[in-house]
């Protein structure tokens, strides 16, 4: 009786990690078509652009006062374009 059990229990088993499995390749596909339809970002925030850098906010809100750093205001927001970011790294000597 209790092999009777054990070849049960693992034909479940077998059958549940084939399920997984399934789940694991649609949920692969649908983050793979998401990430696929978003768009790249146009423009950052000061704490992302802060992170591109790997400074601080402080920083990044420091070059934008020295107007090192273009940003554009949009409603209570200071924005910076990932082009104007892309050109100040570019900008920036070689050490």
């Amino acid at each position: 009786m209790d092999r009777v059990f054990e070849r049960r229990a693992f034909q479940a088993l077998a059958e549940i990690e084939k399920g997984l499995r399934e789940v694991r390749q649609i949920v692969q596909a649908v983050i793979a078509h998401v990430c696929e339809s978003v768009p790249e970002p146009r423009l950052l925030t000061v704490p992302q652009a802060a992170a591109c850098l790997a400074v601080t906010d402080r920083t990044v809100a420091a070059l934008v006062a020295r107007k090192e750093l273009p940003s554009v205001k949009l409603g209570r927001r200071r924005l910076i374009k990932v082009a104007d970011l892309d050109a100040f790294v570019e900008g920036l000597p070689a050490e």
